[in-house]
């Protein structure tokens, strides 16, 4: 998977929603956003069909250790104990023949904790 989609499916775990957007033209794409308090009610879909428009202010788990970190803490939620396991298993399996899986998990990418984070909600595919 690339990083866009990889990025995707962890915002979607974190509360990102797909709206609705209308251009001039009359036509309709998705985005992907985060919505916060105070910004008008956005039209929520889930319409898959409708082309992709640009994304704009997602985190980039793959690269960004601080914004993997708050992804994690949506594992770490009620009913969710067994993803914790299955993270840890998963992240040493992202980590396999590297010069850090000596060392453990502590040391993992960004781009390693996605993937494990990916395949650990079960929206990993491999190519």
């Amino acid at each position: 998977m690339n990083r866009d989609e990889i990025n995707m499916i962890i915002a979607e775990t974190c509360c990102a929603k797909w709206v609705v957007v209308s251009r001039s033209d009359g036509s309709k794409s998705r985005s992907l956003v985060f919505v916060w308090g105070g910004m008008p009610e956005p039209t929520y879909t889930s319409d898959m069909s409708l082309p992709v428009c640009q994304i704009h202010h997602l985190p980039d788990y793959c690269g960004d250790l601080n914004a993997m970190h708050e992804a994690e803490k949506f594992l770490d939620v009620p009913n969710t104990g067994s993803w914790i396991a299955s993270y840890e298993g998963n992240l040493r399996v992202a980590m396999a023949h590297t010069p850090e899986a000596r060392i453990g998990t502590l040391h993992a990418t960004a781009r390693q904790r996605a993937v494990a984070y990916s395949r650990t909600i079960g929206k990993w595919r491999d190519e």
